[in-house]
C-alpha cells in the first residue's frame, strides 16, 4: 500500500492542500523499528514530506509509511485506490495485474499530472532492493519498482517498469509460501526471460 498512499499524498500536493516541504512531527505511533532507519530520529522530530516519501519508497521505511498515512488520511488515500482502480478493502491484498495499474497510471499520468507522476517515478528508481526484478536486467536499464516483503508468511513482491529504449514495460512477480532466497531466485529469472523477449528486434509485450 506504500505506492499508492505515496500517489495520494503527491494528488493532496498537487491540489494545495499539502506542500512537500511541509514539516511532519513524529508521534509515538508513527515509529515502527521494524523496517526502515526513520525510526531512528525518534518522537517529536520534525521531517518534511518529501522526505517521508523518500523513505517510503526508496528505503521501504514503515515509520514513513505511518507517518504520512495520518498526515494524508483515510479520506484521500481511498480517493487514490478509486482513481487507481483498486479495491478498497480491510486486509490491503492485491493483485500483480491490479498493481500493474498503478504502474501504468503514473507512466500515463491518468490521475497525477505529468510533473507528480514523474517525481513518483524518479523516487520508484532509486529504490535500495535490487535482488529480484534488476538483478534479471543488464545494468544501465532504468528500472522504476516497487518491491514488498513479508518475512513472516513468506510473500516477497516486486513491481515496476522496466525502461527498455522504444520498448518500456510493466512486469510484476509476486511470490507466496517462498523464502527471501528462493523468491530472489525465480523473480531474477523471470525477469531476465521477460527482458530477453521484449529486448529482441521486432517482438512486442502486450500484456
Amino acid at each position: 500500500m506504500k505506492v499508492p498512499l505515496m500517489v495520494a499524498g503527491l494528488k493532496k500536493v498537487e491540489k494545495g492542500d499539502l506542500s512537500l516541504e511541509e514539516k511532519i512531527e513524529l508521534v509515538s505511533a508513527d515509529i515502527d523499528t521494524s523496517w526502515g532507519e526513520l525510526s531512528k530520529k525518534g518522537v517529536g522530530e520534525q521531517v518534511s514530506v518529501k522526505e517521508l516519501l523518500e523513505s517510503m519508497i526508496e528505503e521501504s521505511d514503515n515509520t514513513a509509511y505511518r507517518t504520512l498515512s495520518r498526515t494524508v488520511g483515510q479520506e484521500a488515500f481511498d480517493e487514490a485506490l478509486l482513481a487507481l482502480g483498486l479495491p478498497i478493502n480491510k486486509d490491503s491484498t492485491i493483485s500483480p495485474k491490479d498493481y500493474g495499474n498503478i504502474l501504468r497510471s503514473l507512466y500515463i499520468s491518468s490521475y497525477l499530472r505529468r510533473p507528480m507522476s514523474e517525481l513518483a517515478l524518479n523516487m520508484m528508481l532509486r529504490t535500495k532492493y535490487n535482488t529480484q526484478i534488476p538483478a534479471g536486467i543488464p545494468t544501465g536499464i532504468p528500472i522504476a519498482h516497487k518491491v514488498g516483503f513479508n518475512f513472516e508468511i513468506g510473500e516477497f513482491h516486486d513491481c515496476g517498469i522496466v525502461y527498455v529504449p522504444q520498448k518500456p514495460y510493466i512486469i510484476c512477480l509476486m511470490s507466496r509460501e517462498s523464502s527471501n532466497i528462493e523468491a530472489d531466485r525465480v523473480i531474477s529469472s523471470v525477469s531476465k526471460i521477460v527482458y530477453d523477449y521484449v529486448s529482441l528486434k521486432n517482438n512486442t509485450l502486450i500484456n
